[in-house]
Parts: C-alpha cells; structure tokens; sequence
C-alpha cells in the first residue's frame, strides 16, 4: 500500500521515492564501542531511498546500521531521525544495490 498525504506537517507526496506501508518483522545490527548489538525490529514503510522501523532499542541519528528483512538481502542505512518508538532510515546503496532493493519492493508491495 502507498503511503500519500500530509503527515506530521510533512507533505510525503513531494518525497522522491514511492513509499510503501509493509509491517514486517526486521532485526538490526547496531556496531557499539563495547560491541555489535543484534536487536529486532518492525518494518513500518519503505522506499527505495530508506524506511521506517519500530523499536525499542536505543539509536542515535547518523548511526550506521544493518537491516535485515524476510525476503530481502540485509543491507546498510544510516539513522537520520529517531523518535518515541522508532527511527528514520536512509539506506546507503550504490546502483546495483538500489536495483535490486527495487525489485525486493515490487516483490512485497
């Protein structure tokens, strides 16, 4: 399902990617000084540029992550807002990648 409107004063039909409301079980690969956390997550909406998830693990904006997703090869993306609950992902892909992450989203929408 496409997501379009007005949402949080935000207009997300002048965003540069189709996004897609999914609802998916992720897990996340968060890099720490003392360690790499592994923490799970629920995949809100997506879009070739990046995704929203749910989670109740603590990010901090510009932390680089791996998301995982059913269905999907894992892939990089960098935390550009978090808020109660959850994070704003930008994904960090080259052409190939990008490709591919297109046809994974055909496939769930």
């Amino acid at each position: 399902m496409k997501v379009g409107g007005v949402a949080g004063g935000y207009d997300v039909n002048k965003r540069r990617h189709t996004r897609y409301t999914v609802d998916k079980p992720a897990e996340l690969d968060i890099p720490a000084a003392a360690g790499e956390r592994h923490v799970r997550a629920e995949l809100h909406d997506i879009s070739i540029g990046g995704a929203a998830i749910h989670t109740d693990a603590k990010l901090e904006n510009d932390d680089v992550i791996r998301l995982g997703v059913v269905g999907m090869k894992p892939g990089l993306a960098r935390v550009v807002r978090t808020y109660e609950g959850g994070a704003a992902l930008k994904f960090q892909l080259d052409e190939m990648a990008e490709k591919r992450l297109k046809a994974e989203i055909d496939e769930m929408a």
